[in-house]
Parts: C-alpha cells; structure tokens; sequence
C-alpha cells in the first residue's frame, strides 16, 4: 500500500505495473487506487489482469484459508463459499461501501493505492521446488526498515 501527494501524481507507478503485466514479470491480482480531493470528493479506480473465472478461483482459495483458520473444516467450506462470490464481484473482495469508508480515511490531497500481485518469474522457481520435493515455507518482501530492526536486535542480544 502506498500513500502519494495527489498533485505529484504524473502516471508512473500506473505505468511501471502496466509494463510489468506486459513483460509477463507480474500479474496483478487486484489493483485499488483512491484518491481524495480537497473538497472531500474522492475518485476511485479499479484493476485486474484476471477474468472474472479466476477472480472466483482466488477468492475461493482465500476464503478456504480464513475460514479454516476461523472455523476448521466447516469454516474452510464456508470461507470458499463466500471468497469466490466476493472476489468474483468485488475488488479485494471489498464492496462499494468498504471502499467509500476507506476513501473516508485517506487525508484530502492524498491517493492510496493498494495492488496485490503475483510474481511471475517466481513460478517456475516454485515449480521447481515442488519437483524436488521442497515446501516454500515464506515468501514476501523484505523491507529496509525489516533489516534496521533485525540489526538492532542482533546489537541488543
């Protein structure tokens, strides 16, 4: 999620995840931009590189997950249940509503952007390790501020 001075706003991160869908780097799963005018009005824009299919298949995935962690295995059929259909109408699943709340939140001035995407150089990486066997036990992004504090607490111990 990024914060960014409305008036800054020339279309670059729009274009850099626009040519790394095109190089096939990334896909992008959901795509969220909210921007606040000075007035309090608010302009909202949506993206996807999927269809609607596999917007239901990802939620069913993700709501297969939330559900088992809130509900075993009854929570895991009801959480698939109900990603797939809030997916497959809603961006990050959220409905027109969330999102006029969230634009409530971001400061006059200001645009959020939220995207979640999918490397897609990492698949055959993956693909890969489940060949030989191996369980990808973390993925994610490593933040400088992540290694501050890791260098702080190593100092510490």
């Amino acid at each position: 999620m990024i914060q960014l001075d409305s008036a800054e706003l020339k279309g670059e991160i729009a274009n850099e995840l626009i040519q790394a869908s095109k190089k096939k780097i990334i896909r992008i799963l959901d795509a969220l931009a909210v921007r606040k005018e000075d007035n309090g009005s608010f302009t909202v824009l949506k993206e996807t590189d999927l269809t609607n299919e596999q917007h239901q298949e990802l939620g069913a995935v993700i709501g297969t997950f939330i559900g088992l962690g809130a509900g075993g295995i009854e929570g895991a059929e009801e959480g698939e249940r109900r990603g797939a259909s809030r997916f497959a109408e809603n961006t990050f699943g959220l409905s027109d509503q969330d999102i006029r709340s969230i634009a409530e939140q971001v400061p006059a001035g200001k645009t959020l952007v939220a995207v979640l995407f999918e490397h897609r150089w990492a698949l055959k990486l993956k693909q890969a390790a489940d060949r030989a066997n191996g369980i990808v036990l973390a993925e994610g992004i490593v933040r400088p501020e992540a290694l501050i504090a890791a260098g702080a607490a190593l100092a510490s111990a």
